[in-house]
């Protein structure tokens, strides 16, 4: 079905292409995917089947597969978690049908990961029922919004709720940016951030509100709402405005091994079929090439499982969400969730990039040749150690969760921490690490289990 579609499998590879010709394409194969191949998968293979054929995909063209992670993943998923019944029944409609396109405004000029710090301001007017929606300053425009640039009909924008002068935090709004012709609405402005190292086929857009007005109804009111007297009701704990991000991290982890996967399987064919010396042999048959690719080999299996697990966990969380009366069982497991793909996403991130560059030089001159495919592997790639948190800012977030949970612990017992984490209310560690001990059982993984533990607990109590 695939090969059949020739929107989606094309013969002309990107680098031989204008800019503007993959941002053409790539819009056709995203029509193509959702409006024919897409229900089809679905209908015959189930979400199973649809979720391989995105990571086929987003191996052979990856900003198609952005394009798609922001209109199916970001706007939608936000929309199904954070709209009310009847917001999810007007929106997904339209967005399942390309519609409505949609695009993700949460970053700003001025303000990446320091989301409480974002200026963008929705302030409710009473005398219309109406937000007015406006970017006070430059480092307010929204930036780095994909699709934003040229396509995208919608946006959900992360915005401060003021209702008089009372600012009630961020909250999620649906801004109309441009008509069915494409032109943009009145109020908005909106723009392509120019040339990226990669991913050239997704228009990466800015955009500035001018008091752009819409209804009060595009609030997203599934946890927060806001009556037409102006009277607000919170919601369970304002975190759960994130709990998108939880499920962004999921994607990107899974994007990251594809990539280093589809790089290892270039070189390791390369490194089989390329011979040398007398008589000659293969390139890999060399311990040197062996001892250098292996671990990358390895590190691809352990983090496509835990990339499959986070997933796994991900979709258990939706349906609590779906639960009614599970409210603070889905804010306990986010923030679980959160912390666990804080800190996946920092490591895997570090260890694509090393990993990466490690094969490019594997494959010598033919590494930096573009019809080897590894340098375009490596520049879409580079906008994971960013997109979704920087790496150090999210492994800070995650440290900052388990010195939590190990006070917790100490004070309260295993009892009182998350699941995954009992061994941190055990006794201090001795001084010794346990393979010092008995290092006949490193190679048992229970044992391994253990000593990550006992590193980890020290590493706590150290800081």
């Amino acid at each position: 079905m695939l090969e059949a579609n020739t929107h989606l499998v094309t013969p002309t590879p990107p680098y031989e292409m204008s800019r503007e010709e993959q941002r053409r394409r790539c819009m056709a194969q995203v029509f193509a995917w959702q409006r024919h191949v897409a229900p089809e998968l679905e209908r015959t293979g189930g979400k199973e089947l649809l979720a391989t054929a995105v990571s086929l995909l987003g191996t052979y063209d990856r900003s198609w597969s952005m394009r798609i992670g922001v209109h199916m993943f970001l706007f939608n998923v936000t929309l199904a978690s954070q709209g009310s019944d009847e917001q999810r029944a007007h929106w997904l409609s339209h967005a399942q049908a390309m519609r409505v396109i949609g695009c993700f405004s949460m970053t700003e000029l001025g303000h990446s990961s320091n989301l409480r710090a974002l200026e963008t301001r929705a302030t409710f007017d009473l005398s219309r029922d109406e937000f007015v929606v406006h970017t006070p300053s430059h480092t307010a425009y929204k930036w780095w919004i994909g699709m934003a640039g040229k396509t995208a009909t919608h946006t959900l924008a992360l915005a401060q709720l003021y209702v008089g002068k009372v600012c009630y935090g961020l909250h999620w709004f649906v801004v109309p940016l441009r008509n069915a012709q494409g032109e943009l609405l009145p109020g908005v402005e909106a723009g392509d951030i120019g040339p990226k190292a990669g991913r050239h086929g997704l228009d990466s857009g800015w955009i500035r509100f001018h008091h752009c007005r819409i209804p009060r109804r595009n609030m997203l009111s599934r946890w927060a709402s806001l009556s037409p007297s102006g009277e607000y009701s919170p919601p369970p704990h304002p975190a759960i405005a994130y709990a998108t991000l939880v499920g962004e991290r999921v994607m990107l982890l899974n994007g990251v091994v594809m990539d280093v996967s589809q790089a290892l399987v270039i070189c390791i064919r390369f490194l089989l079929a390329r011979t040398q010396g007398n008589p000659p042999r293969s390139l890999l048959s060399f311990p040197f090439q062996k001892q250098r690719l292996m671990p990358v080999l390895a590190g691809v299996y352990a983090t496509r499982f835990a990339a499959l697990e986070m997933g796994v966990r991900w979709d258990s969380l939706q349906e609590v969400l779906d639960t009614p009366g599970q409210e603070v069982a889905f804010l306990m497991q986010t923030q679980i969730m959160h912390a666990l793909g804080s800190g996946l996403k920092a490591w895997v991130g570090w260890w694509a990039a090393e990993s990466l560059e490690l094969i490019r030089r594997s494959l010598g001159g033919h590494g930096y040749a573009e019809m080897s495919g590894i340098p375009t592997i490596i520049a879409d790639f580079g906008v994971n150690t960013q997109g979704g948190g920087a790496g150090v800012v999210v492994a800070i977030q995650h440290a900052k969760f388990l010195l939590a949970q190990y006070k917790r612990a100490q004070g309260s017992g295993a009892e009182s921490v998350a699941a995954e984490f009992p061994f941190l209310a055990a006794p201090s560690p001795t001084t010794a690490a346990p393979f010092l001990v008995d290092a006949r059982k490193v190679e048992d993984v229970r044992y391994q289990r253990t000593l990550l533990q006992w590193f980890t607990t020290a590493l706590v109590q150290r800081a």
